[in-house]
């Protein structure tokens, strides 16, 4: 049983990888080609546990001969990827996202990628996850985990509940979709219900209940042509139906579960022989190679071209298939098949196969993640990457959350404290000098991403954080991206509750007006330019600006706090770059660091006395 070769399953693969790399292209092409995700883990869960059942009940299972097998088969191809990543992303990317990219690389290392997106990254399906070019690695480290408890999880079934294993790993899955299905449809645990070990482990324990069945019921077949037709048809319908507004994942992934179970467990149907066509065995077996390349690609050519709209232009796409096609053909005939046939002891694998890749990608990843994107690598005479590409001065505040980040006057008995989220940290510059000039001690207390009532665990560390020491502050600013607090009733009500508590507390409080929001991410034209490619877009303010500072500066009156607007003291309040190009904006929302010098130099002209906020 543990050696058949069954090219339908190859088939099944390419169905699997062709759906996922389709959607990727355009989800408007195949809107659940997400599923051939579940699909792999399907195939995976069955033959993994095919090999690790029978040489557990034939008492041949070694862990280090599984694991060795594990390393050659995934890990040359899947660290050839990585650092190809790495490479094309030092010339491609800006810091911030070479600094994720960074992170990323590394948190693949301890295959714990998929809990680092499920903290960190946006929605799988949003816009923004394009910028994550290793994003993709997230179902790998989920197969991974599984690895790792598997085999003890098998050799504890069979050792004490052998005729119950069918009935347990039946339970364990139902538990699984069930959690999937609950954390789907609650925003607050949709990213971990998608990307965690726990919500997926269902798809890949149908694999394993199938395997575990057919081991003990070796004459159980599916040979009725009807049966895989209908089968086949419902992964078919599957692909082109669900789509990513609908509650993913949980039981929704049940039917193209069994569907895949059940032709895996067919033989003999026209399923079967259509399957085993040449073509789409030949695309199994590079199944795993085009996975892996296919991302980043992709990332990469949306995070250049995809700078008006979320579609890739039809001659791009084209070049993607070409390109994914190319890198992924190197990988199978160059790294991955001639990997798995060299003969290694257990550990030789491990220093070739794991080890010294492991090093070479920490290495180069700490560096990334020390140097914040090494900006440097972008600046050129008369434009510091740092102040251009960067919404905060990485030198003064490097994290990614910024508990009592340091400015002003750090010698003072006087204390400023900057509070918010990424609103509040595309000030700090401006802060920084203002609080200076005023003799003020700055703490800038923030997060991106953080609302007001944020339950994410770096967010609920901002505001404890804040709330542990804003008594040591005579003021507190306080900037959020108004535009979208302004229309949520909660809150509202939930900034005014602050604002009050602190007025008891004696603190005087601004709030910061945001500034101009535009339709495009000005820093990726800036960056379409330095790459010398054809970036004539149109750039414009949205209709929105001024007006949602209107009801933030109105609560603001009737409470008696302070409202600043730093752009009112700016002449054109739509600039977006300086006489000489340097980018006054982050993105399409945030300010750079040069826009903050611009509004300093501004307010200064026009304002004698040194600070904004009176008595």
């Amino acid at each position: 049983m543990k050696g058949e070769y069954r090219a339908d399953i190859d088939g099944l693969r390419a169905i699997a990888v062709l759906s996922v790399i389709i959607f990727h292209i355009s989800e408007y092409y195949l809107p659940g080609g997400f599923l051939g995700v579940d699909i792999f883990f399907i195939i995976s869960g069955y033959l993994i546990t095919k090999i690790v059942y029978t040489e557990i009940k034939s008492k041949q299972f070694s862990f280090s001969n599984f694991y060795q097998r594990r390393m050659k088969r995934i890990l040359p191809a899947f660290f050839f990827m990585v650092i190809l990543t790495i490479i094309t992303g030092y010339y491609i990317l800006l810091p911030y996202q070479y600094l994720k990219l960074g992170i990323s690389a590394a948190s693949t290392l301890l295959f714990i990628s998929n809990m680092q997106y499920s903290f960190r990254a946006g929605d799988y399906f949003a816009n923004e996850s394009g910028e994550w070019p290793l994003l993709h690695t997230w179902s790998l480290a989920v197969e991974e985990q599984y690895y790792f408890i598997l085999p003890l999880m098998l050799m504890f079934f069979i050792n004490n509940f052998n005729k119950k294993t069918l009935v347990i790993l039946g339970g364990i899955a139902f538990i699984s979709f069930a959690l999937a299905s609950y954390g789907a449809a609650t925003l607050e645990f949709a990213k971990m219900s998608y990307y965690s070990l726990p919500t997926r482990m269902g798809e890949l324990l149908i694999g394993s209940f199938l395997a575990v069945y057919m081991y003990n019921n070796t004459s159980f077949k599916v040979t009725n042509s009807r049966v895989t037709v209908l089968a086949l048809f419902v992964i078919l319908i599957s692909l082109f139906f669900v789509n990513s507004n609908m509650v993913f994942p949980g039981f929704l992934a049940l039917p193209i579960g069994v569907a895949t179970a059940l032709l895996i467990a067919s033989e003999g149907t026209y399923v079967n022989k259509l399957l085993s066509n040449k073509l789409l065995v030949y695309i199994g077996l590079m199944s795993y190679s085009l996975y892996l390349v296919h991302w980043p690609i992709l990332a990469f050519l949306k995070y250049i071209f995809n700078i008006e709209t979320n579609r890739l232009p039809i001659v791009v796409q084209s070049f993607s298939v070409l390109l994914i096609v190319v890198i992924a053909s190197i990988s199978f005939f160059f790294i991955e098949k001639p990997c798995r046939k060299i003969k290694l002891s257990f550990r030789q694998t491990l220093l070739i196969f794991l080890f010294l890749p492991s090093f070479l990608i920490g290495s180069l990843s700490t560096f990334i993640i020390l140097d914040n994107g090494y900006p440097d690598r972008l600046s050129f005479d008369g434009f510091n990457a740092k102040k251009g590409f960067s919404h905060i001065d990485k030198d003064k505040c490097p994290l990614l959350i910024h508990l009592g980040c340091p400015g002003g006057m750090k010698g003072s008995s006087k204390v400023v404290m900057l509070f918010g989220n990424s609103h509040a940290e595309h000030y700090f510059t401006l802060m920084d000098k203002l609080s200076f000039d005023s003799g003020y001690k700055l703490k800038l207390i923030a997060s991106g991403g953080c609302s007001l009532s944020s339950s994410s665990m770096k967010c609920i560390k901002v505001n404890e954080y804040f709330f542990e020491n804003y008594q040591e502050a005579s003021d507190i600013v306080i900037a959020y991206q108004w535009s979208s607090i302004i229309q949520n009733e909660t809150s509202m009500d939930t900034l005014q509750e602050l604002i009050l508590h602190l007025k008891n507390a004696g603190k005087n409080i601004t709030l910061l007006a945001q500034p101009p929001s535009w339709n495009l991410e000005v820093n990726k034209i800036t960056n379409c330019r330095r790459l010398k490619l054809k970036c004539d877009v149109k750039v414009s303010s949205l209709e929105s600006y001024p007006y949602y500072n209107q009801p933030i500066k109105k609560l603001a009156t009737n409470l008696h706090v302070n409202y600043f607007d730093p752009f009112s003291f700016v002449k054109n309040k739509l600039i977006l770059n300086s006489a000489n190009g340097l980018p006054y904006y982050f993105d399409d929302n945030h300010l750079s660091v040069y826009g903050n010098e611009m509004l300093y130099n501004a307010y200064k002209k026009e304002v004698s006395i040194h600070f904004f906020m009176p008595k």
